[in-house]
């Protein structure tokens, strides 16, 4: 708006004085006044259809307060080369946080890709969500604005300190326990997990449900290569969440 003011401003002194002086040199630069920025923005335009806005997220899974390098990749197919741009992306752990947002600002060259990134975390594991609300463009003099095309969603699941979460488990969750077998099956399940079902593209219910589903389906057996597990007990649905969510580094 400001910036809309100042030109409008700008192009009514130069109307005036050119009529009050009745000079040919300031009806030109008037002139020049609205051609550039109806130029500038049919350019603008042009370029945004030709412009994708994209999540980055280079890993898939990430430990509790670890900070994750993301944010958005812009996709610009066109020659023209973008002087101001705005996206807004928003973040949500889906089983505990509303949702946040996070505003980024920069250029984007022709025909090229520009990544405006920044470190998230998550103090709470579980499922993170990212996408983008809203990516905008601007025209050369910043009058005029252009939403571009987002495209999909990427999540990032959140997990416990890998290793450190075979060693020690939150004392909230060993009060929900019934009995120390069933400490030790979710260390077991644990360590299951980081070596066989982490693998950056499944989400943390869906490794939930694998570890449900094989534990119904073959007991804890599957946790001692094929032998007859001792000294475990099969821990509730809720206790292998409750597991990965509440465990705190020692």
């Amino acid at each position: 708006m400001k910036n809309k003011l100042l030109y409008f401003g700008l192009l009514v002194v130069t109307l005036y004085l050119a009529i009050l002086y009745d000079s040919p040199m300031l009806l030109g630069f008037s002139l020049m006044e609205v051609l550039l920025p109806v130029v500038s923005g049919i350019l603008m335009l042009w370029t945004a259809a030709h412009m994708k806005a994209q999540i980055y997220l280079p890993i898939g899974v990430a430990e509790k307060e670890q900070p994750v390098n993301a944010g958005v990749r812009i996709e610009n197919k066109s020659r023209i080369p973008v002087s101001r741009l705005e996206t807004k992306i928003k973040i949500q752990n889906r089983f505990y946080q509303p949702e946040k947002e996070v505003i980024f600002q920069g250029m984007a060259d022709g025909r090229g890709t520009t990544r405006l990134t920044t470190a998230i975390t998550s103090s709470q594991c579980g499922p993170v969500a990212l996408w983008v609300e809203q990516a905008k463009v601007w025209d050369l003099f910043h009058l005029f604005g252009k939403k571009i095309r987002t495209d999909g969603k990427e999540e990032l699941s959140v997990l416990p300190e890998y290793y450190a979460a075979l060693i020690e488990i939150a004392p909230q969750i060993r009060e929900q326990l019934i009995d120390s077998e069933q400490t030790g099956a979710l260390g077991a399940l644990l360590k299951y997990a980081v070596e066989k079902l982490i693998d950056g593209k499944r989400t943390l219910p869906e490794i939930v449900e694998l570890l449900c589903n094989k534990l119904e389906k073959e007991g804890l057996s599957f946790l001692s290569e094929g032998y007859t597990s001792c000294g475990y007990a099969v821990p509730r649905r809720q206790e292998i969440y409750a597991c990965f969510n509440r465990y705190r580094r020692p």
